[in-house]
């Protein structure tokens, strides 16, 4: 039958690192939010799956700007990914996964959110499978 699962953590930190305003900064790679959201289906040989998993913007660490370092952030990202199976027989499973479906890429800001500094470039990836066990 079909079922589901959420979870969210909420992950509020600081350090001894301050910005260039002097604002307290969170621990590194450390999101205040984090949420994941799974739906699934399961009945008989077929098996199916679909999840999102979202953080919130989180510190990276520092770029020197002239006397001053400037905090650098990792914006929000979410990513969807999905998964299916079915049971040819007990010992063969054919399956089909794709991980970050939406093409979610990482982008990253120094000390204010219009300064961009730069970005991860991430590919939305299939795999098309056979499983064959003893």
């Amino acid at each position: 039958g079909f079922g589901g699962q959420l979870n969210y953590t909420y992950s509020d930190s600081g350090s001894s690192n301050v910005d260039l305003f002097g604002k307290t900064l969170p621990v590194p790679d450390n999101s205040k939010h984090q949420a994941n959201a799974v739906l699934f289906y399961q009945k008989g040989p077929l098996q199916g799956r679909v999840a999102y998993n979202y953080r919130s913007k989180r510190f990276a660490g520092f770029v020197a700007a002239a006397d001053d370092n400037l905090a650098v952030w990792n914006r929000a990202t979410g990513y969807l990914d999905a998964s299916a199976s079915y049971d040819v027989t007990p010992k063969f499973t054919l399956f089909v996964q794709g991980s970050n479906l939406t093409k979610e890429n990482e982008e990253q800001y120094a000390q204010f959110k219009n300064f961009w500094y730069g970005s991860s470039i991430f590919e939305r990836r299939l795999t098309f499978g056979v499983r064959i066990r003893n």
